[in-house]
């Protein structure tokens, strides 16, 4: 087996992927599968961008790229599933069907500081409200947003306000998007003779309520909650895949949200106590309660690289490690609507790793290296 060194002009020529572009071989590391379990010391063959194989006896191939990993942490690369890191200032309003591709800017100068930080992953969301269009996710890195694209449209994104114009306003547009499905179900009318009938868009108000399209919803304080279960009472249905974007404060509705094993995406940060400066562990409560928890980095880049160490406050306070493994990875990719692709290490999904130095949940662990479709796109250098 030969060992190769592996300096930056070597990763640049690999920028285009060949049919005989060498396997890489990540050897000797603490793998967090996130999905498949714990191994203690184990390999992650890499090869075309995918993670071709993940274990303790993995057998690497003649001439592979060997990175030496010994008394590293490797895990999946950190999914941030609702910002909008990457996009223009400007707003859509309440306009479903604007998705956000068009605002994607792959000329910004944030994408170090994501990578830097262990992102590989985000879902851009369109400004505006109370339905404010699609978000796309996308990789932060390519110099075109073809190259960056993950998946689009990745779910519908819908604000909510604890006032009765945005109730109503909510509430006739899913009456609207029924009344369209209703519609659907019938024959459609004969197309005049020689004019064929031309395919309308899809509705995604429509696909939401199907369970075709995920929805992210955000609310701001508990009340509204309960105002948007309002709303949605008369058109639930068990098919939907829909995620609340909240703050920590909302472990005060954790019974409520827990009996309907809501699924959450929340800042990585305790709560206080009402009337007090006594730290409540939100996302612990949440979990316990029934509730599945994805964490919500911030929108600021320059907060990415607390995220780590904020998450391994909440651990040190009691928050599973498991659950917080699964809140930065696996959870947030399934909001994002990739859940197939990113958010474990699993044969056969894209190859986004990050490797630290230390345990993730001591406080102290650095980013060594951040891998994006295989490839290194972040190293500390020594």
């Amino acid at each position: 087996m030969r060992y190769w060194a592996i300096p930056a002009i070597l990763w640049a020529i690999q920028e285009d992927s060949t049919p005989g572009e060498p396997a890489v071989a990540i050897t000797g590391a603490r793998i967090l599968t996130v999905t498949k379990g714990e191994i203690v010391k184990g390999t992650i063959l890499l090869r075309g961008g995918k993670i071709e194989a993940v274990g303790a006896d993995v057998q690497i191939p003649d001439h592979a790229i060997v990175v030496r990993a010994a008394d590293w942490v490797a895990l999946p690369g950190f999914v941030h599933p609702y910002t909008r890191i990457g996009g223009s200032a400007s707003g859509s309003g309440s306009k479903p069907a604007h998705v956000a591709k068009d605002e994607l800017n792959p000329a910004r100068d944030d994408y170090r500081a994501v990578v830097r930080s262990g992102f590989t992953t985000l879902a851009l969301y369109p400004n505006g409200g109370p339905l404010s269009g699609q978000s796309i996710a996308y990789k932060p890195r390519g110099v075109t947003r073809e190259q960056m694209m993950l998946h689009s449209p990745a779910y519908l994104r819908m604000n909510m306000e604890a006032s009765t114009a945005v109730k109503q306003q909510l509430q006739s547009a899913f009456e609207a998007a029924r009344r369209a499905i209703e519609a659907s179900k019938k024959p459609p009318a004969p197309a005049p003779p020689g004019k064929p009938a031309e395919p309308a868009a899809p509705d995604p108000i429509a696909q939401f309520l199907k369970g075709e399209l995920r929805g992210v919803i955000e609310l701001t304080q508990p009340a509204e909650y309960l105002h948007f279960r309002q709303v949605m009472q008369e058109f639930d249905d068990p098919a939907q895949k829909l995620f609340l974007a909240l703050t920590p404060e909302f472990y005060r509705a954790k019974d409520v949200m827990g009996a309907r094993k809501e699924r959450l995406l929340m800042r990585p940060e305790p709560a206080a106590e009402p009337y007090t400066r006594a730290p409540v562990n939100a996302a612990a409560e949440l979990a316990e309660a029934g509730c599945e928890v994805g964490f919500l980095p911030g929108d600021n880049p320059s907060e990415l690289p607390a995220f780590l160490f904020r998450v391994a406050r909440l651990v040190k306070l009691g928050l599973a490690r498991e659950t917080a493994l699964k809140a930065m990875t696996i959870v947030p990719a399934q909001a994002a609507g990739v859940g197939d692709r990113v958010g474990s290490l699993e044969p056969g999904k894209d190859a986004d790793i990050v490797l630290l130095d230390a345990d993730p949940w001591t406080g102290t662990a650095r980013i060594m290296k951040v891998f994006i479709d295989g490839k290194i796109e972040f190293e500390l250098k020594p």
